[in-house]
């Protein structure tokens, strides 16, 4: 009895010797692999968003530069904004607002060329912020822009200095186009069947 157990024993042990190292350490070097092209694709994502960032901020084109302020209570919408708009040269985001008071702070210290106007935002939404801000800069265009627009709304804007408004559904085609004509002194309220008085 000892000794059949004493040769299986044996067996066993040479079974375990002769089972290939290789075949264990397989999966920790894919995972490995896996992880370093992982950290090379990032690099690469850095590079090139550093490099867009160069391009759009380079000093030579400050002059000539459209300084916009973003202002909306959800930071991938504001993600979303600058990188549509961005997409111009000469564009810039100059500053970003979580809520209506932040973006009236912004709007006196960085004075910029347009803003857009998040209406529901926290601690004071985007028509008061409107407000405020034409108190100071009645010149500089105001874009608001809410998931929610409708002709009774817009008919009762009372503030010369909101020369435009963005329903989020439909940014990717109107924004750009709403920023332009507001730059070029004109107005934008597509889809309305009526302009707010004054804006005729």
């Amino acid at each position: 009895m000892k000794g059949r157990l004493q040769t299986e024993l044996k067996k066993r042990k040479r079974r375990i010797t002769k089972f290939p190292a290789h075949r264990v350490l397989e999966p920790v070097a894919m995972q490995s692999e896996t992880i370093r092209r992982h950290d090379d694709d990032v690099d690469e994502l850095w590079t090139s968003m550093t490099t867009l960032e160069t391009r759009h901020y380079s000093p030579e084109d400050s002059a000539s530069t459209i300084r916009i302020l973003v202002a909306d209570d959800h930071e991938v919408m504001r993600l979303g904004i600058r990188n549509l708009l961005e997409v111009r040269p000469a564009w810039r985001v100059c500053a970003e607002a979580s809520d209506g008071k932040e973006a009236v702070e912004r709007a006196i210290e960085c004075h910029p060329d347009v803003i857009i106007l998040d209406i529901a935002m926290p601690t004071m939404n985007g028509i008061e912020a409107a407000g405020h801000i034409a108190a100071f800069y009645p010149e500089i265009p105001i874009i608001l822009f809410s998931l929610h627009l409708s002709d009774e709304l817009i008919n009762n804007l009372h503030n010369e200095a909101i020369r435009g408004a963005v329903n989020k559904s439909e940014a990717g085609r109107d924004l750009v186009n709403a920023v332009e004509a507001v730059l070029g002194g004109g107005t934008f309220f597509r889809g309305r069947k009526s302009s707010p008085v004054g804006r005729l």
